[in-house]
């Protein structure tokens, strides 16, 4: 069930497939276009670091069963599991 509405449209805010996981979808920016989203994996982070980087959010069943959302701050990927993929929000330059 997607989370968010399809009322949302703009040349930035248009939703993408994604190839690897089935029935998935991301938007690439924000609809005010000042960020950036991308699936990456850790080990993909943790071997390219990136500037524009903000944070990573991993996608992986334990928040939901812990009730705890995990966000990890860019500079902290010493933190990052190697074998996860991420969400990664960065600032649009």
């Amino acid at each position: 069930m997607p989370y968010e509405s399809e009322s949302v449209s703009g040349p930035g805010s248009r939703m993408r497939t994604i190839p690897y996981l089935p029935h998935s979808q991301i938007r690439e920016r924000s609809p005010n276009g000042r960020f950036r989203f991308e699936l990456r994996s850790g080990m993909d982070i943790f071997y390219r670091r990136r500037a524009e980087d903000i944070f990573y959010v991993p996608l992986c069943l334990s928040g939901v069963l812990n009730a705890e959302l995990e966000i990890v701050a860019r500079g902290r990927g010493h933190l990052l599991d190697t074998d996860k993929t991420y969400l990664c929000i960065a600032r649009e330059d």
